[in-house]
């Protein structure tokens, strides 16, 4: 999944706490102060399922490469070139 621009609502949301702060809020609070970045990009998945676990679901695992295949191709066309991606991380990565 890509939200880009004006796509990305700057909005408050609910809090369990109130230490805990979404990216929203952040947002807001960069506007508020005159430093709101000239653009945002989020890169990520749609979980199946939002159960908590200690491992990475089988969707998510098969997928995960694509995901940093996209936001290296993001950081590239913003002029940012990756040297290499953690060993590991992705097994068909070198």
């Amino acid at each position: 999944m890509r939200i880009a621009g004006d796509a990305v609502a700057i909005q408050l949301g609910s809090r369990l706490s109130p230490h805990q702060l979404g990216l929203g809020e952040v947002l807001a609070t960069l506007r508020l102060l005159g430093r709101e970045p000239r653009s945002i990009t989020i890169l990520g998945m749609v979980p199946a399922s939002i159960e908590l676990g200690l491992t990475l679901s089988p969707i998510v695992e098969a997928n995960l490469a694509q995901l940093v295949d996209a936001i290296v191709a993001d950081l590239a066309r913003l002029g940012v070139q990756l040297d290499s991606v953690a060993e590991g991380l992705i097994s068909r990565r070198a």
